[in-house]
């Protein structure tokens, strides 16, 4: 998986060797997330879905990066902007609410976490830079710019070795196998279509983030009791990173 992506994110790379003339920046930023969706599925007589609020439970909600930009030089000003995000931490992901049909008993329900430790994200852009212009600021001459962007993004996560739940004594078996399924529904790759707002301060970089789901569920389908049951969970990503860039210019 981790082969899988530094070869992603070195594709973006090479680009700098098309103009040597091309302006090419670098840089560090950390990240705020936070996601919402909805759905889940029926287990024969067993239901599982997001919580009440219809909230997936959020990864560590800090995260921090690096970042990679090509300004093209061309008529229009546009700037091909890629990144490697980590969030990792205490072990987090998506959590449902699993209750029993038949019973209609609300103290056979229980919460099940499908547990990520850790979480690579690399979204690819194109930024049009929409205003420009020079400010004064501290009595030095700095420049401001504000663009639109918009691309894709990859997700790899990796499943925690633990598993956890709120088991309660009244929990009947259903339940407790159909939490233990949903272990294991956990997909190591997911992919996503963003849009966002950029912000450039001299070198300071304010970035605003959505990324929605491209593949129709961000979990697979459940395997248990010798069938496959359809699981569907779709969601959005908001984030906002600030980060500090390193000029390289070629001659």
């Amino acid at each position: 998986m981790i082969k899988k992506l530094i070869l992603l994110f070195a594709v973006t790379c090479p680009l700098s060797i098309f103009n040597l003339n091309a302006q090419i920046t670098y840089g560090l930023q950390v990240q705020n997330f936070g996601r919402n969706g909805g759905g889940g599925g029926q287990i024969d007589s067993i239901t599982a879905i997001t919580n009440s609020n219809a909230q997936l439970l959020e990864y560590m909600p800090q995260g921090a990066g690096f970042f990679f930009e090509y300004q093209l030089k061309s008529r229009f000003p546009l700037t091909i902007r890629s990144e490697l995000n980590y969030r990792g931490g205490r072990p987090s992901g998506l959590q449902l609410f699993v209750f029993n049909n038949v019973t209609g008993r609300i103290s056979q329900s229980s919460y099940s976490e499908v547990r990520q430790s850790y979480n690579f994200e690399v979204p690819i852009d194109l930024n049009y830079a929409v205003f420009k212009k020079g400010l004064r600021l501290l009595n030095n001459s700095v420049e401001f710019e504000a663009g639109l962007f918009a691309g894709i993004s990859f997700q790899f996560q990796s499943k925690a070795d633990d598993v956890a739940y709120q088991k309660q004594p009244s929990n009947s078996s259903g339940v407790v196998d159909v939490n233990s399924a949903i272990s294991n529904s956990t997909r190591t790759t997911n992919y996503f279509y963003n849009y966002g707002l950029r912000l450039r301060l001299w070198n300071f970089i304010l970035i605003y983030r959505i990324d929605q789901l491209i593949n129709n569920s961000a979990v697979n389908n459940l395997a248990i009791w010798g069938n496959n049951y359809p699981f569907k969970v779709t969601y959005e990503y908001q984030s906002i990173s600030l980060g500090y860039r390193i000029n390289f210019n070629r001659k």
